[in-house]
């Protein structure tokens, strides 16, 4: 399909969207509320008055109880612009960023791009990718995004857990 990923080259990053967003995303979940709702990977420096428009819609959500936190994902560079602006609950990055994405204060982290983190790393010749994702959680206080396909694969995280 030629329009394949056209979306990720176009980003509309208003309040209107982001309420439509998250009620498009209820409904195919059949859910009341989520826990974390990200805006995605913004292409371009948002103004102040943008980002306060985005605040306003996100406390009006949770006050809805729609949404527990609300917060942004993607490379360092695309939410480089967000990560001392404290009305942000959680950020979603690379795990290979971890240290590109200096937070301030104590936020909901959630790292990505595990397994590509340790392939690139030295220590893949040293441990188990269980261990690397197993001490990854315990320094660095964050969750992880582990994706597989694999009932046996996921099984063999239950003691990183």
């Amino acid at each position: 399909d030629s329009q394949y990923g056209a979306e990720y080259r176009r980003r509309v990053l208003s309040p209107a969207e982001m309420t439509r967003s998250l009620e498009g995303s209820l409904q195919r979940l059949r859910r009341d509320c989520v826990d974390d709702f990200m805006i995605h990977e913004p292409l371009d420096i948002l103004t102040t008055a943008q980002i306060a428009d985005l605040h306003e819609t996100a406390s009006r959500l949770k006050d809805q109880g729609k949404i527990v936190r609300w917060g942004v994902c993607g490379p360092s560079t695309s939410i480089g612009q967000f990560v001392r602006d404290p009305e942000l609950d959680v950020f979603q990055f690379p795990l290979d960023a971890v240290d590109e994405v200096n937070l301030q204060s104590p936020r909901r982290r959630i790292g990505y791009g595990v397994y590509r983190s340790y392939v690139s790393s030295h220590r893949s010749r040293q441990v188990s990718f269980q261990a690397f994702v197993s001490d990854r959680m315990k320094k660095l206080s964050m969750d992880l995004i582990i994706a597989t396909n694999s009932c046996a694969n996921l099984t063999l995280f239950r003691e990183c857990l």
